[in-house]
């Protein structure tokens, strides 16, 4: 009797374990999936912390997610605050702002007491604070928990990464990076001065603290500004979280562009300004970012640097590189930098990171 002759099983390997970053995406697409199903509108928000944040990460990943998960743009609302709808062209079919239905002291006091109960403003989760601002919207705005898109999902992805334990490619695999379109002529482009100019924001935060020290520096650097350029102060006057504007002192060449500014066009009114100026010099944050997004120079301040993340600035280079605009960062003890911004012509050249 012949013997049977079985072919030898072809070995499997075991396939490699997924990486904590691969895991993340995993569970957050499925979770992204579940909430794009359908045909239904999607509510993208609310955004209520930084606009380092928002333009950094939420606002790319969103475009990120628009793209691979082929969703219809017409299907989307962003609830945001301040007149952001511009930054997120492409993204979103309408706005909802958050300042057309709370005013600016229900906002600052809503945000405290989130802070006071959950320790910061990070939107780590879907929690009883975000539900309170929908909700507020009351018939401007019809969402299901289940199809919303929540600032949780970037926070949650990225979290790695800004706490040193992934690359800056876990940023960049994930979010979709585009030069951002200036906003639309509108009454307050009239307001902007017909020849070129520098759009100017100082505010305090633990990197550049309300000491004597830089306080000085900010009226310096408008001085050598106001030398050779006009200077567009964006200072608002409002008092939406704990960033108190630096005061720029009255002088020629100084414009106040957004004395009684209403609060659900503040960073509107900021974002034309920014983007029609020669360059941007201010603290360091936000307003810092959104200015190479537009192509334009920055030059951020900084007087303590152990108080920012050296990955926020990896990434805000980058992002700079290929939106052609550039981000210096400076301490206020090298503020002579400002001088050369005299020769300055059109946009700069991007800085590599």
């Amino acid at each position: 009797m012949s013997r049977l002759s079985w072919p030898r099983a072809r070995r499997v390997e075991p396939a490699a374990p997924l990486t904590d970053e691969a895991q993340r995406w995993l569970e957050t697409s499925e979770t992204i999936r579940r909430a794009v199903a359908g045909k239904g509108t999607i509510v993208a928000g609310p955004w209520l912390s930084e606009v380092g944040f928002e333009v950094l990460y939420w606002v790319p990943f969103l475009r990120f997610l628009v793209e691979r998960f082929e969703i219809d743009p017409a299907r989307i609302v962003i609830v945001s605050r301040g007149g952001t709808a511009s930054w997120y062209q492409g993204i979103g079919s309408s706005y909802l702002d958050v300042f057309d239905y709370m005013t600016p002291a229900e906002f600052r006091a809503h945000m405290q007491a989130r802070w006071d109960d959950l320790g910061g403003q990070k939107q780590d989760e879907f929690d009883k604070w975000d539900r309170a601002v929908l909700e507020r919207a009351g018939g401007r705005l019809s969402w299901d928990r289940r199809s919303l898109l929540h600032p949780s999902l970037m926070y949650g992805l990225f979290r790695k990464f800004w706490k040193g334990g992934a690359p800056v490619d876990h940023v960049f695999g994930h979010t979709k990076v585009v030069r951002l379109p200036q906003p639309p002529q509108d009454e307050w482009t009239a307001k902007l001065p017909d020849e070129d100019y520098v759009a100017v924001k100082f505010y305090f935060r633990p990197s550049f603290p309300d000491v004597r020290a830089n306080r000085a520096a900010v009226q310096q650097a408008v001085a050598r500004l106001t030398a050779n350029t006009p200077v567009v102060a964006l200072n608002t006057g409002l008092e939406l979280d704990d960033h108190a504007e630096a005061a720029i002192e009255a002088r020629d060449r100084v414009i106040p562009l957004l004395d009684g500014v209403p609060p659900n066009v503040n960073l509107h009114v900021q974002s034309v300004a920014i983007s029609r100026a020669r360059a941007f010099v201010g603290t360091y944050g936000g307003l810092s970012y959104l200015a190479p997004l537009y192509g334009i120079r920055s030059i951020a301040f900084y007087s303590d640097r152990r108080h920012f993340l050296s990955s926020h600035l990896a990434v805000a280079r980058r992002a700079a590189i290929q939106t052609g605009g550039s981000l210096e960062t400076v301490s206020t003890r090298h503020t002579a930098l400002l001088e050369t911004l005299a020769p300055v012509d059109g946009r700069a050249e991007a800085v590599p990171a």
